[in-house]
């Protein structure tokens, strides 16, 4: 027991000397960019490293362990400790995740620890029906593989976020897990009741991670609020109104689109000609404000169908438009007159842009961060 501990304390600063005909690589600094390739990657197949100057290999070395990796992929990368501590400690013991590994399969090492194949596939099921759903052929497999590689990279994430917060001592405690869930239960019940409780822990001692290593090193300063405010005036005025009214045509008894469209050309004919566009929209038009010659308002673009506010890009005061086809039939669109959009007040927006901002510079400071947690790690993909 004594040798083996000494074995196990060695193994965590090497590991088996085996390569892979796809070497691994480190995630780099920023978050893995999407590939080119439509095919996904394969697995590497191990082959054991090059023989050291006056190493000898005989016949001998196909009883080696290195030979016998050539078995299959599992094996390779970890270190010898965690493989001799397969045989010496129960799975109920620290052993248990290699152990799974080599039943399961290895997708991926970060330091010391293993992402199973497994791990992955559990993770990457809900995306996968939904791509599935929507996508086949080539383009199915280039978003199949772009979606792997981000979540592999999520997983990476997450596994060094919580070694880190482990190696600070950074823990929740029953306790606290407790309340947390208790206040689920009262606001987000689902959540609360379909949330593993492990997974909850490690949202926590992530959430907390981030408040010691990001949070406490952000401000936003009013300087900054006010410069946003000032040079972003568009973000924060309301939009301009729209004073129009239409003709509306719908498809009569064994009338077609192109019948209806027909109407609505002669109708935009006459009112190039000269004809009170109220006046046409009392005697033609089918929507509910035909009474009042087809007035409808001021309205915003927001407020309008998608086609009639493309249709009112560009319009000026006076202008006819051609016509438009809705859901709800053929339109023909007058514009009356606008209203701008006015700035609304700092005091109504200041908090909103300050925490905008504090977003913003989270995502700065937490993609740094991890970047460097990734350029200190031992990170090893598997496919």
């Amino acid at each position: 027991m004594v040798l083996a501990d000494k074995m196990i304390s060695l193994s965590f600063q090497t590991t088996y000397r085996c390569k892979f005909v796809k070497p691994y690589h480190r995630i780099p600094t920023s978050n893995i960019t999407p590939i080119s390739s439509p095919s996904p990657p394969q697995r590497g197949k191990p082959a054991c490293a090059p023989k050291r100057s006056g190493e000898g290999v005989g016949k001998g070395e196909e009883g080696t362990l290195c030979a016998r990796m050539r078995m299959g992929q599992k094996y390779c990368g970890l270190p010898i400790a965690i493989l001799l501590g397969l045989f010496i400690f129960p799975p109920t013991s620290s052993f248990a995740e290699p152990l799974k590994a080599l039943k399961d399969g290895i997708a991926a090492i970060v330091n010391t620890e293993v992402i199973t194949i497994s791990e992955l596939e559990t993770e990457l099921r809900d995306e996968t029906i939904r791509l599935r759903a929507r996508y086949d052929g080539e383009e199915l497999e280039r978003r199949l593989t772009q979606k792997e590689y981000d979540v592999i990279n999520r997983i990476i994430e997450r596994k060094l976020q919580l070694q880190e917060a482990r190696a600070k001592g950074i823990t929740v405690s029953e306790k606290e897990l407790d309340q947390v869930l208790d206040q689920l239960r009262q606001t987000q019940p689902t959540v609360a009741n379909s949330t593993p409780r492990s997974q909850l822990r490690e949202e926590l001692i992530i959430r907390r991670m981030l408040d010691w290593e990001v949070h406490r090193r952000l401000m936003v300063s009013p300087e900054e609020v006010r410069s946003y405010y000032t040079t972003t005036q568009e973000e924060f005025t309301t939009p301009g109104q729209y004073h129009l009214r239409q003709i509306l045509l719908k498809p009569q008894d064994g009338e077609s689109n192109t019948d209806v469209l027909v109407r609505a050309n002669a109708l935009v004919q006459q009112l190039k000609d000269g004809t009170d566009f109220s006046e046409l929209a009392q005697q033609h038009s089918e929507g509910t404000e035909s009474v009042l010659g087809g007035d409808l308002g001021f309205m915003g673009k927001n407020e309008l169908l998608g086609p009639l506010a493309r249709a009112l890009e560009g319009m000026k005061i006076g202008d006819v438009s051609q016509p438009v086809e809705t859901e709800l039939g053929i339109h023909i669109l007058t514009l009356e007159e606008t209203t701008p959009g006015e700035p609304l007040p700092f005091d109504e927006v200041k908090d909103a842009i300050k925490n905008n901002l504090f977003q913003r510079k989270t995502r700065d400071v937490r993609g740094e961060w991890l970047s460097n947690l990734k350029d200190k790690a031992y990170i090893e993909i598997k496919f």
